[in-house]
């Protein structure tokens, strides 16, 4: 008998997200294009059952059946569709005990604007949020044994959330200049390909970002290998470009005594309090990053508007 347990809003479910988004990295492999946190353990400030809803976005569905070994050690079950044509769902570890959901789709499939928007919406909306926890705190209260009773409950205001979220949405792929927040323990360049993989941002570029970090991984100038720093660092400057094939970003950052390093910015940088990052979306321009024989790495090809 599963149990209906609300919680108050726990930053260690932002924590177990961005750890087992890693472990989801080697086990999906190339395969995987980026991974999502969603549900309601993913906006900030929100009560939610204590189960982390992570949404993988990988380029073939039918390519995660033969990866079903790789899940399967890391202690998930897997159901298939289970319910929803197009999906394959995972738990963990159990049916009764459940710490983990992987709702895993194919890039392109309209289920994951459909959790991506009603995620945005209710962090930008502090007062939908409002209406949905109180909700589900009553609802949790009248049916402590009966999950069922307490996912009907939901339903109606769900979708009128859904109904507004999307309509929302809808206005946020045309703005030109969008913000973001990060809170500590995100990773940056993990958040920011998110970010760039959920705005649909086909050529961007980072206008401003203030902000701090626990751990620092970059790759110095003309050097082959990443190097790690674990210190409390300020942000200096982090600027570079965005888009569907990639991010191209260089950061500065400054320690406590006032010493600066920079590099390319790497998977690794852990946020210490905050990082503020205004994005500038170029209209109509597209960026590509293919391989250029001459430097040997991926450089940007920027194609503008026709």
């Amino acid at each position: 008998m599963r149990r209906v347990e609300v919680l108050p809003y726990q930053p260690a479910w932002r924590e177990a997200f961005e750890k087992e988004s890693r472990l989801l990295e080697e086990a999906l492999g190339p395969v995987l294009r980026v991974t999502h946190h969603v549900g309601s353990t993913a906006v900030p400030g929100l009560s939610a059952k204590p189960i982390v809803d992570m949404l993988p976005v990988v380029s073939d569905i039918t390519a995660v059946d033969a990866l079903n070994p790789a899940l399967q050690a890391l202690g998930y079950q897997a159901l298939g569709e289970n319910g929803l044509p197009g999906r394959r769902f995972f738990r963990k570890p159990s049916e009764e005990e459940r710490t983990h959901h992987l709702h895993i789709y194919q890039d392109g499939n309209p289920e994951i604007t459909r959790h991506l928007a009603f995620r945005e919406y209710l962090t930008a909306h502090p007062a939908a949020a409002q209406k949905y926890q109180d909700l589900k705190l009553t609802l949790a209260q009248q049916h402590p044994t009966d999950i069922e009773a307490y996912i009907q409950g939901k339903n109606d205001l769900i979708q009128r959330l859904e109904t507004q979220a999307l309509a929302w949405w809808q206005t946020m792929q045309s703005q030109p200049l969008l913000a973001l927040r990060l809170r500590p323990h995100q990773d940056l360049n993990r958040e920011l390909r998110r970010f760039t993989h959920a705005y649909h941002l086909q050529a961007a570029c980072v206008l401003t970002c203030v902000g701090s970090l626990r751990q620092a991984v970059l790759r110095p100038a003309n050097q082959p290998a990443t190097v790690s720093w674990t210190d409390k660092f300020e942000i200096v400057s982090l600027t570079g470009t965005l888009s569907p094939d990639g991010l191209h970003l260089h950061i500065a950052l400054s320690d406590g005594a006032g010493r600066t390093i920079g590099g390319h910015l790497m998977d690794g940088c852990r946020i210490y309090t905050t990082a503020e990052i205004v994005i500038a979306r170029l209209a109509g321009w597209q960026f590509t990053r293919p391989v250029d024989p001459e430097t040997t790495y991926d450089e940007l090809i920027p194609a503008p508007p026709l």
